[in-house]
């Protein structure tokens, strides 16, 4: 077996760190999600509807964009979430073809509550790294997202200021 050049074994030591990193980053945030009956994925999807729409909402496929989830799960975690309640779903009145979604009364104070506790877990979570050190590795993710040409013309997450 060839020997594993100091490149090839930096790409891989990155992908394990930061896959790592983030599996047990979402680990807290599932825990308190949980405590809500809800996932981490439905966290974000209301977060974009309270966070990042109009009062109108947002369109289905603009949703996936914006939380790096496959569209075809997108359906179904926000069934769910207009079971509960904290979502409702609606054809957009300019574009019959388009549905909108926008967060609920019950769905904007549950997602307060939440990211209450979420930017307390957060700070937590961060804590090892200075505020310079913050801005330098999301300045180096973005740039590993940024070379990813597809992603980064598709999302209008990554089109936003920051």
């Amino acid at each position: 077996m060839k020997k594993e050049s100091t490149a090839e074994r930096l790409n891989r030591s990155s992908y394990i760190f930061l896959n790592l990193t983030s599996s047990v980053l979402s680990a807290d945030i599932e825990h308190l999600c949980s405590e809500e009956g809800l996932t981490e994925a439905h966290f974000r999807i209301l977060w974009v509807l309270c966070r990042e729409s109009s009062e109108e909402g947002r369109a289905m496929g603009e949703i996936a964009d914006g939380l790096i989830n496959r569209a075809a799960d997108l359906t179904r975690l926000v069934d769910k979430l207009e079971k509960m309640g904290l979502v409702v779903r609606e054809r957009s009145p300019d574009d019959r073809r388009r549905i909108v979604a926008r967060a609920t009364s019950l769905g904007s104070k549950t997602f307060s509550r939440l990211s209450h506790k979420i930017r307390s877990l957060h700070v937590d979570q961060w804590d090892a790294l200075t505020q310079a050190e913050q801005r330098q590795l999301i300045q180096l993710l973005d740039k590993v997202l940024t070379t990813r040409t597809s992603f980064a013309e598709e999302s209008w997450l990554l089109r936003k200021e920051n």
